[in-house]
């Protein structure tokens, strides 16, 4: 049976076969719903699962009861949901069962149309070189806190709570740009609603790069039972915790399994994913398994299994390096500001089809604590970013809100001994305070000749968390020559949840297929998991001639007779589908542009006067 739910006018299919229960839905007067199961084992618990997506790759909500008797009800309440129609499925010991009533419908049955929003945030014109200003503006912006937030990359089906917060951590943390579309991991790790109950499959988050607006998810298949997600005696343990690119902009990802037989061996597969040539319309992709090897561990048993692996290089030139730090040591490390613990650094150096492993020890990381007092961190939830020269930055969120802050590192990795200390922020709060959790992670990204770093950092507690950009000399510098640039997010933060990611890409103009006319520059992409995400534009100015309305007002645009009226003269015009196909492209000055007949539906209109793409609504 083929089933289908239509988000915001996206259309999701997926096969469905699930046997149905008698069990039926209704929506009380107050406008919460409740489910009337019919059937089932007394004394074991039941749970009513929602989702907007027919084959629950996303979970939105759960109840659960134990109940003593049969028939027996579970309510699930309005104020936790957004209004539209889920669908509904009953979980009894380990099997999934349909109710009757496949569907409910919580408020209106269609939600309300996405319109970007922009970051408030007022930012200050930037020296880039001698001549040359840069200037920033929103595109458009998603948070927690302004209420239009990107999708949750997590959820936990039956945990002991009703409802599914937000304010918990997920390693799923990247973000990938092709095409003007964003790909966001949401991978196997947080127990992962469709990792949990279907483990062949991945799912990449979309989100269009000019709009903001949500994509439909993009499946990413198994490649195969033997040596992909579920291979003979291999458990298969973590798939697609993070998807990045390599030196190339090869997108990848990495799968990590533990052989039963072998406790302490680890099977290490490192994927690509080929995303060049696919459209909204796509439903699925399949990876290609590029590298594969066995981690064995047997003579250090105290480490743990590599999370956060990243690569150095070009995956295509089968010369590449391989970064590896685990995210979670369970008690078994600790490490102090005074040193005397030891956080293992992998590095395996890949030539072919062999890798030689190296090891090196985190044994010092900076408290952004006034006071030095020794402190020991049981968990870390990090990330790895190496920048070359064998160094690499490290930032972590601490995992109790007892420990202290930690400061963006940067360290030299050292093979068989304790890593070199380049830099930290140290006690430095007019770079980065400590007054709330920072988004873990450093970003690094060039604009022309500049360099630039971005992390997370701690607004207050009302906002939450920003992400800082600064410059810096060299990516290898140390800290006391960074300088504040930009803070993303600053007017309203992103969220106060305690655990984000953090990840800042720049795109130069030249590499976006529906780019507007260019002014020297480029975007930012900045996404804070679990938090918000945005787009900036960038402008590179010469300081000869400055011209004061570069981000001009917004222009309003109406549609009649086959001509687009606008409100302000423009350069030219480029209307685009929301499949992001060009449908006319008209270069000259007016404001006012014959463009056709043009058939009922939403479009898109990008102009040189307008960062933000204007859509216009064609009844």
């Amino acid at each position: 049976m083929i089933a289908f739910v239509c988000i915001n006018g996206m259309i999701a299919y997926a096969e469905v076969e699930l046997s149905v229960r008698n069990a039926t839905s209704t929506v009380t007067s107050d406008g919460n719903a409740e489910f009337t199961l019919r059937e089932g084992t007394t004394g074991v618990k039941v749970v009513v699962e929602l989702s907007k997506y027919s084959d629950f790759s996303v979970i939105d909500g759960f109840g659960y009861k134990t109940p003593k008797s049969y028939p027996t009800t579970i309510s699930m309440n309005k104020s936790n949901r957004v209004n539209g129609t889920y669908y509904w499925r009953i979980f009894e010991n380990g099997t999934y069962y349909y109710g009757m009533d496949r569907t409910v419908t919580y408020g209106e049955k269609e939600v309300e149309p996405y319109e970007p929003l922009e970051d408030a945030t007022v930012f200050d014109e930037v020296e880039l070189g001698v001549g040359k200003t840069m200037q920033l503006k929103s595109v458009w912006f998603r948070s927690v806190n302004t209420g239009n937030r990107v999708v949750k990359m997590i959820d936990y089906p039956h945990d002991n709570q009703n409802d599914i917060s937000a304010d918990v951590f997920t390693p799923n943390q990247s973000m990938v740009v092709k095409n003007d579309i964003a790909y966001i991991a949401r991978g196997s790790s947080g127990y992962i609603s469709g990792w949990k109950t279907d483990q062949t499959r991945l799912w990449l988050v979309r989100y269009d790069l000019l709009t903001g607006e949500e994509l439909p998810m993009l499946w990413v298949r198994a490649p195969d039972p033997v040596n992909g997600f579920e291979s003979g005696n291999w458990m298969l343990t973590y798939a697609m915790n993070w998807i990045k690119n390599d030196d190339d902009g090869t997108p990848y990802f990495f799968t990590i399994c533990n052989q039963s037989e072998k406790r302490y061996v680890t099977q290490i597969n490192l994927y690509t994913l080929n995303l060049d040539n696919v459209s909204v319309d796509t439903e699925s992709v399949t990876p290609t398994l590029v590298f594969q090897m066995e981690d064995d561990r047997s003579d250090d048993r105290s480490s743990a299994r590599p999370l956060d692996l990243t690569v150095e290089g070009s995956i295509k030139s089968g010369n590449f390096k391989m970064y590896g730090v685990d995210y979670s040591h369970g008690g078994a490390l600790k490490v102090n500001i005074q040193g005397g613990g030891k956080m293992p650094v992998w590095r395996w150096s890949v030539s072919g089809s062999k890798a030689e492993k190296s090891v090196s020890y985190v044994d010092y990381v900076k408290s952004l604590d006034a006071a030095e007092s020794q402190f020991n961190i049981d968990e870390f939830y990090s990330h790895i970013t190496p920048v070359g020269n064998d160094c690499f930055y490290f930032h972590s969120a601490p995992a109790q809100t007892s420990d202290p802050w930690i400061s963006p590192m940067l360290y030299r990795f050292v093979a068989g001994s304790s890593c070199e200390v380049i830099g930290h922020f140290g006690n430095c709060e007019s770079m980065v305070t400590k007054t709330f959790p920072m988004p873990a992670g450093v970003s690094t990204f060039k604009v022309e000749d500049m360099q630039f770093l971005a992390y997370g950092q701690g607004i207050d507690a009302t906002r939450g968390t920003g992400v800082q950009i600064v410059s810096t000399p060299s990516v290898t510098d140390d800290f006391s020559n960074h300088k504040k640039v930009w803070l993303l997010g600053g007017d309203t933060g992103l969220s106060t949840n305690r655990y984000q990611s953090c990840q800042v890409l720049y795109i130069p103009d030249e590499s976006y297929s529906r780019a507007t006319v260019s002014t020297g520059g480029g975007r930012l992409v900045m996404y804070a998991g679990n938090g918000g995400m945005g787009v900036y534009r960038v402008n590179i100015l010469s300081t000869a001639i400055i011209d004061s309305d570069v981000f001009n007002r917004d222009v309003t645009a109406s549609y009649s007779g086959g001509v687009i009226r606008l409100g302000a003269e423009v350069d030219g015009i480029a209307l685009y589908n929301l499949a992001g196909q060009k449908l006319r492209e008209i270069k000259h000055r007016a404001s006012s542009y014959a463009v056709g007949s043009l058939p009922a539906g939403c479009y898109l209109l990008s102009t040189g006067s307008s960062q933000a793409p204007v859509k216009i609504i064609i009844n």
